[in-house]
């Protein structure tokens, strides 16, 4: 498959003025959409790097910035993001 738009959408990520340490990904869709496979091919194949330096190459994948959901909640509908956080994300910025 070829993935159109990459060469901008990565730009326009990547100069967003988030501090790279505070950068997370994580995924979240409805139940049975593959969550769980994309979460772990996040895993496998993503890092933010700054985080890297930050935590070590030794961290965890979380610690790398690869969530395995996103802060309201994997199966959360997106709209309720401002309302709603996981407990182990209630501190996240999102």
């Amino acid at each position: 498959p070829k993935l159109v738009g990459l060469e901008q959408n990565c730009k326009t990520f990547q100069s967003i003025l988030v501090d790279p340490t505070q950068r997370n990904v994580g995924c979240s869709g409805m139940f049975n959409s593959g969550t769980n496979l994309v979460t772990q091919l996040l895993k496998n194949n993503c890092k933010v790097p700054e985080r890297v330096a930050l935590y070590g190459t030794d961290a965890t994948k979380e610690a790398h910035g690869i969530r395995w959901q996103v802060p309201w909640g994997k199966h959360t509908n997106s709209k309720y993001r401002e309302e709603h956080a996981t407990k182990q994300a209630s501190n996240v910025n999102k």
